[in-house]
């Protein structure tokens, strides 16, 4: 304690915290007003620098800049003041706020125009709002919403054509199969409803032996025109094996069923053993990234599965796995049928399919894949029936349990469109050979 016209001086107890008599006059009165005591605390700048936590170097280039003003002591040390820390501190709660030095200056200086704090006010605006949407998805991939946001479905939708490997490759990650992720994207699925819509949907889909539209007998035929009959065939996406069986029924070539779901590939296998056919073996890869010693085919056969990777990655990732020239691609796509569709139809499947071309844009697709299309063909109305009668039995058996349910909806607005729209688009499928 020293005593300065006779009232008491405090300068605090840490070492840094100290006063060099040959400065002490050149600081602030000891008193406000009329003999008011007051606390000068005068400091070196190591102490600014810990209080303030800003670097030596920092506070060296604020006083070039004159935000705070040191004085040297005799002892050749610099010294601060309470006014130093006190202007310090706030120009970081107005850097707080995102304004500049030079801004935080002309604030301090009473400077700054209205209109300046207006546009950072907006920019901060745009800024929490995007933070806000980056928050709001980190939330959803993290399960941490009980519904996600309509952003987080148009985020999904936006990777699917942008990036539809990639996002592939991440859905199955988050512990979809490929079936499963095929019906996703199919209904545009909240995929933190994961464990619950995949139970209920493989519940209304149960007993089914087709996951999509098909039919044996179509099948079969189409592998009849072939321009020449195969030794070995890769089955891309054979969900539980409708076409591989059928396929089997009339070749002794060697098939390889291939799909990600496991369980899916056991019902193949126990249905292929239980029909004699000794031909079909099963293989759990990925179709988008196949394994690179896969030994080539004759024939790749692509019911209902090339939309899950997009016919132009499918057409891109499938034609090393060709033979040769001669080798044939048959796959089938959702396709408009017409130019004109129905709003709904049209609003459905922009949501759930935006990809979805008229068979021209296909063919278009398949061209400038470096392939030639020999012949195409609609699927016909028994291959939906396959599809639909079922899911419509199912849907009315589970009523009452499931009615409330996501995937009964979804399943039952996706029945609607079918019955009432299809026509105006269908499925094709399409034989190819390479250019």
């Amino acid at each position: 304690m020293t005593a300065t016209s006779g009232w008491p001086f405090f300068y605090g107890v840490n070492p840094d915290v100290v006063v060099d008599p040959s400065i002490a006059s050149q600081f602030k009165l000891p008193f406000i007003g009329s003999r008011t005591p007051q606390r000068v605390v005068v400091m070196k700048i190591s102490e600014l620098a810990r209080r303030c936590g800003l670097a030596r170097s920092t506070l060296l280039y604020y006083e070039k800049l004159g935000v705070i003003a040191g004085t040297r002591g005799a002892n050749g040390y610099r010294h601060y003041d309470d006014d130093d820390l006190q202007r310090l501190r706030m120009v970081q709660a107005l850097q707080a706020g995102g304004l500049s030095l030079k801004q935080c200056l002309a604030c301090l200086a009473g400077e700054l125009e209205q209109a300046t704090l207006e546009a950072r006010v907006r920019e901060l605006d745009e800024e929490l709002a995007r933070m806000q949407r980056a928050r709001d998805l980190l939330a959803d991939l993290a399960g941490l919403r009980a519904h996600s946001g309509d952003e987080f479905k148009a985020w999904q939708q936006q990777l699917q054509h942008q990036a539809p490997q990639a996002y592939f490759a991440w859905v199955m990650q988050q512990g979809f199969s490929e079936k499963e992720r095929y019906h996703l994207q199919w209904l545009s699925k909240d995929m933190n409803e994961h464990e619950r819509y995949i139970r209920d949907f493989k519940l209304l889909l149960d007993g089914m032996s087709y996951w999509g539209p098909g039919d044996s007998l179509f099948t079969q035929q189409q592998f009849a025109a072939l321009p020449s009959q195969p030794r070995r065939i890769l089955d891309m996406g054979c969900g539980r094996g409708a076409a591989t069986l059928a396929l089997a029924q009339v070749t002794d070539a060697t098939i390889v069923a291939i799909d990600l779901d496991e369980e899916a590939l056991a019902a193949v296998a126990r249905s292929a053993s239980a029909a004699g056919l000794s031909q079909v073996t099963t293989l759990c890869a990925n179709m988008a990234a196949l394994p690179a010693d896969l030994t080539p085919a004759d024939l790749i056969w692509a019911e209902g599965s090339a939309y899950t990777i997009g016919v132009a990655n499918a057409l891109q990732a499938w034609r090393p796995y060709l033979a040769d020239p001669a080798a044939c691609l048959v796959l089938s796509d959702l396709v408009w049928l017409t130019d004109t569709p129905p709003e709904e139809a049209l609003a459905f499947w922009q949501r759930d399919y935006p990809a979805m071309q008229t068979l021209a844009g296909l063919l278009k697709t398949v061209q400038e894949a470096g392939y030639r299309c020999l012949w195409h063909t609609e699927l016909p109305q028994r291959a939906w029936d396959n599809y639909l009668d079922p899911i419509e039995r199912n849907l009315a058996r589970h009523r009452a349990e499931l009615g409330d349910s996501p995937a009964w909806q979804d399943l039952s607005r996706e029945v609607a469109i079918h019955r009432q729209y299809l026509g105006s688009y269908g499925y094709v499928i399409c034989c190819l050979q390479t250019v």
